[in-house]
């Protein structure tokens, strides 16, 4: 999976994410490259993300501090 796009000029706390933002941990790495992407779900859990590299949920906690990321979605045809 390819990911681009560009982080917001601001963080926020993981609880004020809504379904469906697209955010990185800001502990999670110095460059943007590299960093792990998470979408915001809900389906399992009210705190669950799921990894957009991985697919796999996770649950995390409401106080870390994240960047969100405009993101934009590119559907390949299969071949």
């Amino acid at each position: 999976m390819q990911i681009y796009g560009k982080a917001d000029l601001h963080s926020t706390m993981y609880k004020d994410l809504k379904k469906g933002d697209v955010f990185y941990f800001l502990k999670d790495c110095k460059e943007f490259l590299g960093k792990k992407i998470y979408m915001r779900c809900g389906h399992t859990s009210e705190n669950s993300a799921v990894n957009l590299e991985t697919g796999i949920c996770y649950v995390f906690d409401d106080n870390e501090p994240v960047e969100i990321v405009e993101a934009t979605l590119n559907i390949k045809q299969k071949k």
